[in-house]
């Protein structure tokens, strides 16, 4: 029985869902390949009967060669519709189905070419989120329905654990190949040296790469590379750590990209709808959402259907390599007045902005659980709560006091009654634990520890401090390493106090008097 409350606590709350996060993924995932480019298939029926080879699950198989070319184009007709019935949110539910539906029946012909499909999971992202209620917020769905949203989180799950196992599936066969420790075969450089030769991959870092020649230095790659591939699905247990690994996936993409030339756009979408976006609405801009929610409308689905038109119309004068994979206005506009390949630009623009972005999820303060109600006698300041017996926490609390000019902070100690505040919420922190230190109740009544407290206490400081906010790209666990190897070694290093620290009269002002903050807490 335990076991089953554990399973379905994992199924419905491994991540977390609010309507307005739901919407926006639904926005950006719809938005990404209409702007990007549009999966189209007419293209595929301009190729010789010969080449019709669908494997054996495959609703190619239906058929005894391609489909004519106005089948296909009725098909690129619905895609482009259903897109944008997903970006405006009508009839969510049912166009998210009909989505995966039409895709997966003209990647059916598309890969029906001896190819493997590598973009299944973007493809079946929209009928499983189709159950999550996406389409409860910044919809036109939204807008005519009467009563609370509807949200389900095991939608999410599931795509986190396909994710995972899709990771597993690609590392599991390298297992017993590239994880030889045999340093007269390398996987990974075999990769690089049949795209050098073969396909003409000798773009970015790849020159540099053929010049290595250190068996050692591939050896290791290829067993890196094994390890997070198979070991990714194992990050389901956490939620921070599956969203670490996200993290490190997003790189993973780009050393491809710059080593072997091989790039994952068509992943990156599922990766925006697995963002926590429970933590990034909260930061939008209320023009973002107000924005959002306009273009939720009867007159910006028009605007978007007449401005697909043209393009749908334009679709047989562009290059079967452009429509195949990048049908777009942009991509258009490449083919007939730059000279640029459109889909390495694409590749070449995308993973540097998702892994800037990586950086910036990766990095982004999380606060515990709960909020504080506001505190009287703070003047909604910030409230620094440091381990009074440790003298490396009374030394960065003079730090602080003696650089806060605009007295935006407040201390107190974690041992002292006003520190409740932090122990009911975190009762680690009351042993002391070693690794709890340091904790900011932000004006906002939220309670951040370990290096968030720390950076953004720094932060608040303003002036030349403001340029620490750069480390926010570092990615929290990496913080967090940091700050736990001192803190766990502190007593040791600085030693401790007898008693807690007593504030000087000067300093009172500054200190969080017990009384009435224990007087908010009842």
């Amino acid at each position: 029985m335990q076991l089953g409350l554990r399973l379905d606590r994992w199924i419905h709350g491994f991540l977390p869902v609010t309507a307005e996060g739901l919407a926006l993924s639904r926005i950006f995932f719809a938005a990404f390949f209409l702007v990007t480019g549009i999966p189209t298939f007419s293209w595929v029926s301009r190729n010789p009967p010969g080449f019709f080879y669908p494997p054996s699950l495959s609703a190619a198989n239906l058929f005894a060669t391609f489909p004519s070319t106005a089948v296909m184009r009725t098909l690129d007709l619905v895609i482009g519709v259903l897109l944008i019935f997903l970006l405006v949110g009508f009839k969510t539910k049912a166009s998210s189905i009909l989505l995966s539906v039409a895709w997966i029946f003209g990647n059916s012909f598309r890969y029906s070419f001896g190819l493997i499909d590598h973009t299944i999971l973007s493809v079946v992202t929209p009928a499983v989120m189709a159950f999550s209620g996406w389409g409860e917020a910044y919809s036109i769905d939204a807008k005519a329905r009467n009563g609370a949203p509807r949200l389900n989180a095991w939608p999410l799950t599931l795509l986190a654990l396909l994710l995972g196992f899709g990771f597993f599936s690609a590392g599991f066969p390298k297992l017993f190949v590239w994880a030889d420790f045999d340093l007269t075969t390398q996987g990974a450089r075999s990769w690089l040296v049949t795209g050098w030769y073969r396909l003409g991959r000798r773009k970015l870092l790849a020159p540099l790469a053929m010049s290595v020649h250190n068996p050692l230095v591939w050896e290791t790659m290829d067993l890196t590379a094994v390890a997070f591939e198979t070991s990714f699905i194992f990050s389901l247990v956490r939620r921070g750590l599956f969203r670490t690994y996200l993290f490190i996936a997003v790189m993973f993409h780009l050393v491809n990209l710059l080593m072997l030339n091989i790039g994952f756009i068509t992943i990156f979408p599922l990766y925006v709808v697995l963002a926590p976006w429970e933590r990034i609405v909260p930061r939008l801009r209320p023009g973002v959402l107000r924005m959002a929610d306009r273009l939720a409308s009867v007159k910006g689905l028009i605007a978007l259907l007449v401005l697909f038109l043209p393009l749908y119309l334009f679709e047989d004068r562009v290059s079967v390599n452009t429509a195949a994979n990048a049908f777009s206005h942009l991509g258009i506009a490449f083919e007939y007045f730059g000279s640029f390949d459109y889909n390495w630009f694409l590749t070449l623009t995308l993973h540097p902005i998702a892994a800037v972005v990586a950086l910036i999820l990766a990095g982004l303060a999380v606060p515990l659980p709960g909020r504080s109600d506001p505190i009287p006698g703070t003047g909604g300041k910030r409230v620094v709560f440091f381990d009074g017996v440790c003298n490396l926490c009374n030394g960065y609390v003079d730090f602080l006091i003696q650089r806060d000019h605009a007295h935006g902070l407040m201390f107190a100690s974690l041992q002292s009654e006003a520190g409740q505040v932090v122990t009911q919420a975190v009762p680690a922190a009351a042993v002391p634990d070693p690794y709890y230190s340091v904790f900011l109740l932000d004006t906002d009544g939220q309670i951040y520890e370990r290096s968030d407290a720390i950076l953004k206490t720094l932060v608040s400081l303003g002036g030349m401090y403001r340029m620490l906010g750069v480390l926010w790209l570092v990615p929290r666990l990496l913080r967090d390493v940091v700050y736990r190897a001192v803190s766990r070694w502190r007593y040791r290093i600085f030693g401790t106090r007898q008693s807690c620290r007593v504030p000087t009269p000067q300093e009172r002002a500054m200190f969080v008097s017990d009384s009435p903050l224990l007087e908010s807490r009842t």
